[in-house]
């Protein structure tokens, strides 16, 4: 009489082999989403830059940006004594690499402190880009670690 079926033996090899595979995947797809997680964030501050850079020119402001761990502060200031306070909250840590630890914005629509705002962590992944560097008069995305 002919059994139809798997042994154990079969069993036990589709499962190791699945489990090789599954964890292969997931740590590619781990490095992955840090990856995009970081460039996204980059993204993200760009973006916020370049409009707090129109809006200083267009309404004669000075803005200031500061960036610890996961917070990026933008503080707009119009002369009248209590200055806007914005914050865009991040995924990942990053901080500002400059000597003052801040950039700041002129009324003409000029970076007068300029630097770069880093992704500040290790990581695993090979992101495209991890930092924003901000020079007088233009602003870039770039790898830097």
């Amino acid at each position: 009489m002919k059994r139809k079926g798997f042994t154990l033996a079969e069993l036990l090899v589709v499962f190791v082999v699945s489990a090789i595979i599954l964890t292969y995947g997931y740590n590619s797809f781990k490095k992955w989403r840090e990856a995009v997680s970081i460039e996204g964030d980059v993204q993200r501050i760009y973006t916020l830059l370049q409009k707090e850079r129109m809006k200083a020119f267009t309404n004669k402001l000075t803005v200031v940006i500061t960036c610890s761990d996961k917070t990026l502060t933008v503080e707009e200031d119009d002369g009248s004594g209590t200055p806007k306070t914005l914050t865009l909250e991040l995924e990942n840590n990053f901080k500002v690499d400059n000597s003052y630890h801040k950039i700041k914005i002129n009324e003409k629509g000029l970076f007068s402190i300029t630097g770069t705002i880093v992704y500040d962590g290790s990581y695993s992944s090979s992101p495209a880009y991890d930092c924003v560097v901000v020079s007088r008069n233009r602003i870039r995305m770039e790898r830097c670690l």
